[in-house]
């Protein structure tokens, strides 16, 4: 056994770089919405790579698959809404405030 408790020859089973990331991702997704999308990407990916090496961090990855998910989900329901309510005016369907008025 070593100084840090792993004895030789075992693997430390490590927190995966692509949950950190996907959770990283999510969270930044509350402020700017379309890095949401990548920590579904990532969150899903990571989750996959974990079940085949064994590291830690399924649940992290799973925390940025839910946050990815919901700000997904409400861009879109963002986006159909302002669909409806000005269907002549598509700048109005993202930049509800009409910073898309040019």
């Amino acid at each position: 056994m070593t100084d840090n408790g792993i004895t030789p020859g075992s693997h430390a089973r490590r927190i995966s770089r692509l949950a950190v990331a996907a959770l990283t991702c999510g969270i930044l997704g509350l402020v700017i919405g379309p890095t949401s999308f990548i920590a579904v990407v990532l969150g899903h990916a990571a989750r996959v790579r974990i079940s085949y090496t064994g590291d830690k961090g399924s649940g992290i990855a799973l925390a940025g698959l839910i946050l990815g998910y919901l700000v997904v989900a409400l861009i879109l329901i963002r986006f159909f809404l302002g669909a409806l309510t000005h269907p002549h005016r598509p700048a109005l369907w993202i930049f509800p405030t009409g910073l898309g008025d040019a």
